[in-house]
């Protein structure tokens, strides 16, 4: 055997020892021979949580108030905000009480136009949306990786204690809101676009 074929006989198994040094282990069940995007466990728990929420959304009621006698605005409703300050006000809650995307900040829209809207709140208090328009923010991905999310016709209503994203409008769009224990999913069929995170009872889109 001369020397090239001896280095190749080494190579070959440097290559096979680190084959079996290496085992995947899929960090969702634990198991190896598989990563987490491709585990069985969670591939189905998604199909069966997307089946569920379908069903759930299909049952859900959101209350709408008819327009103004003149015209000149329509109300929306959100049953989650109140008006205020609040430590959380940046963030975002992912909401099947409303029925608009609304925002506090002109900070997440792209741009936007006035209109006369009124939005009624949890306490009752109808407030004022200043304006309209597409609003782009920065979410959090299946694996932790940054995702840019854009909403269509997201309202800018400055008296907002925290900004909101309505499930019923998302749904609206063709996508599906998969809720969890803990967390939950904007799916664009089995494509996870964005995740969120169960906090005091509301769950909030991770950024």
């Amino acid at each position: 055997m001369n020397e090239n074929d001896q280095e190749k006989a080494m190579k070959s198994t440097e290559q096979q020892e680190n084959k079996r040094s290496f085992v995947r282990v899929c960090y969702y069940c634990g198991r190896g021979g598989h990563f987490q995007r491709n585990c069985p466990v969670l591939l189905e728990e998604t199909r069966a949580n997307m089946k569920k929420q379908s069903q759930q959304v299909k049952s859900t009621t959101v209350q709408h108030i008819d327009p103004v006698n003149d015209g000149a605005c329509s109300r929306d409703v959100c049953f989650n905000l109140t008006t205020g300050s609040d430590v959380d006000a940046g963030r975002w809650i992912i909401d099947t009480g409303c029925t608009r995307h609304m925002t506090n900040s002109t900070m997440n829209l792209g741009w936007w136009n006035p209109c006369a809207e009124e939005v009624v709140l949890a306490d009752g208090k109808a407030v004022k949306a200043k304006g309209s328009g597409q609003g782009r923010i920065v979410g959090v991905g299946m694996y932790g990786e940054q995702v840019e999310v854009k909403i269509k016709e997201l309202l800018y209503v400055p008296e907002l204690s925290r900004n909101v994203l309505s499930v019923s409008r998302i749904t609206e769009d063709g996508y599906t809101v998969v809720f969890g224990s803990r967390s939950c999913r904007i799916m664009d069929g089995e494509k996870v676009l964005a995740v969120g995170e169960k906090c005091g009872g509301l769950y909030y889109l991770q950024q």
